[in-house]
């Protein structure tokens, strides 16, 4: 069968037309905003008394990094971390424990190879996740939020960040 194709480009139009009546969200021109979701309960600090409650708004940007003692790129991207916030002292950043406790996650900083990566040793714990990393939906590990002072989410960084992350994070 053939169609011709002024044919089919009106059958086209009229079939995009439809779709984007059917679904309102497929015909908005701005972008979807996508809030950061506070923990259900303020994560405990590993090393203090201090707690975090999802509060972005002190930094114009803000590295939120999910981590584990098991995962065996999370201090490498750790070290990266530190070295921009050397350079980036405008940037905001937060580390959470995926681990099941404290002392687990606190073993983590005691590794000798972690402690050469210049790990920082300011982190919160959420214990098994479901608090603030499931309902942010991270799946895997590494896993960076880049917030801005609202709570927007601007970027997910799955895995290693690439070097463009990290042009972003210094430069921002």
């Amino acid at each position: 069968m053939f169609i011709h194709k002024k044919t089919f480009r009106v059958m086209l139009t009229v079939l995009v037309g439809w779709l984007m009546l059917s679904d309102p969200g497929l015909a908005s021109t701005g972008p979807k905003t996508e809030k950061v979701k506070a923990p259900k309960t303020a994560l405990p600090a590993l090393s203090s008394t201090t707690t975090f409650a999802g509060d972005t708004s002190k930094n114009n940007l803000t590295v939120i990094q999910f981590w584990a003692s098991w995962c065996t790129g999370c201090g490498t991207v750790m070290g990266q971390m530190t070295d921009i916030l050397k350079k980036n002292k405008k940037l905001g950043y937060v580390s959470v424990s995926l681990d099941e406790t404290k002392d687990v996650a606190m073993k983590f900083f005691t590794n000798k190879e972690e402690k050469a990566k210049g790990a920082l040793p300011v982190s919160y714990l959420d214990a098994s996740g479901a608090s603030f990393a499931e309902p942010n939906g991270v799946e895997s590990l590494p896993y960076l939020l880049v917030v801005d002072k609202s709570g927007a989410v601007l970027r997910r960084i799955k895995g290693h960040p690439s070097s463009a992350d990290l042009e972003f994070l210094s430069k921002n």
